[in-house]
């Protein structure tokens, strides 16, 4: 007995199966259209609904198998097509190594001649001359200004050194009032611009009003003072 091939049960499964799922999807579309096919007349009674089952039923085995048939012999084309094409062989490819150059050994008299290296000239201890360190220049600033007893109105602080000095330069040609710059070393915002001095802070907060300026009073205490 001839044993049947494995690809011809599998062909044979997936087209079943295929079939079947596709007749399970379309058995609503299939009831529909076989009560469309039927007279008015025979759509409501008892018997015409058996009959519309039976019918539906049917038809859906009809797809089953003709499902089953196009996918069976649809692959069984393929595997046919797949089995007449002929087989590529590949060529082993031989590698031909280069064989390495021989060694050939050089005659002394063709090495050629070099200068000795040129001797430098150290001072007289032996030791190389010392060379004066670069030191890097110091940040300069205006002489600072110190006041004690005195207070100033602070209308500005910054981060950076030059705006501070920008809007000093700009409010001391508005004013008549001296205008300060003062550094408070370890604040986060250490530029202040000051005007002043007042001998009292009542005095500061005047000058606030009139001049119709945003600030505070405040003491020179903690501050260096600088001017250009």
């Amino acid at each position: 007995m001839e044993q049947i091939p494995f690809s011809l049960i599998i062909r044979l499964v997936l087209g079943l199966a295929a079939g079947f799922w596709l007749a399970r999807k379309m058995r609503g579309f299939l009831r529909k259209l076989v009560v469309r096919l039927m007279p008015a007349r025979y759509r409501v009674s008892e018997q015409s609904f058996h009959f519309q089952t039976k019918l539906s039923t049917a038809l859906a085995f009809l797809v089953t198998f003709a499902v089953a048939i196009a996918i069976f012999l649809g692959l069984g084309k393929a595997e046919h097509r797949l089995q007449q094409q002929p087989w590529i062989k590949k060529e082993e490819a031989t590698i031909v190594r280069p064989e390495p150059p021989e060694e050939t050994m050089t005659p002394l008299s063709a090495i050629p001649d070099f200068p000795p290296p040129e001797k430098t000239l150290l001072p007289d201890d032996g030791l190389p001359a010392d060379t004066p360190a670069h030191t890097p220049e110091e940040e300069e600033h205006p002489a600072a200004y110190e006041f004690t007893g005195e207070y100033y109105v602070q209308i500005f602080a910054f981060q950076e050194e030059e705006r501070a000095w920008v809007q000093q330069r700009y409010w001391e040609k508005r004013l008549s009032r001296p205008i300060w710059i003062a550094i408070a070393p370890g604040e986060p915002v250490p530029y202040k611009v000051l005007i002043g001095p007042f001998s009292q802070r009542q005095e500061a907060r005047q000058f606030l009003r009139s001049q119709k300026l945003e600030g505070f009073p405040r003491e020179q205490q903690g501050l260096r003072l600088y001017k250009d």
